[in-house]
């Protein structure tokens, strides 16, 4: 049994996103997310950059400047760290995560990573 006074007992905050939009066709209502607090994305994608083209458009129409991270295969946690990095550095606002499993997989851990120190691996 964990005691609030053990003072073992990690303590964390953690930030996680405030909206996950998830189905067929939701790239379409993409304008509707990009405002002037959000005009920094970070897109996460597979291995073909045809598949985000009509991403890419939108967000340019809506005046968002894109960072592009592809994740060809399964993803590892280098892959994460990277994206990470990568999205700090660029400082992102918004992480859109457009693809399969491995994709949408590493979307998420970068959007939660990126506004919260640690490493994946804790």
């Amino acid at each position: 049994m964990l005691r609030t006074q053990d003072k073992n007992l990690m303590q964390f905050d953690f930030a996680t996103s405030n909206q996950i939009i998830f189905g067929r066709g939701k790239v379409k209502e993409i304008g509707g997310f990009t405002t002037r607090e959000r005009s920094r994305a970070f897109v996460v994608y597979g291995s073909s950059l045809d598949r985000i083209s009509q991403l890419s458009a939108l967000l340019n129409d809506n005046k968002v400047s894109i960072t592009r991270f592809s994740i060809p295969d399964e993803l590892t946690i280098e892959d994460i760290r990277t994206g990470v990095n990568h999205c700090r550095q660029e400082d992102c606002d918004l992480v859109i995560a457009l693809g399969g499993g491995s994709v949408i997989d590493t979307g998420m851990a970068i959007a939660v990573l990126a506004t919260n120190e640690g490493d994946i691996t804790e």
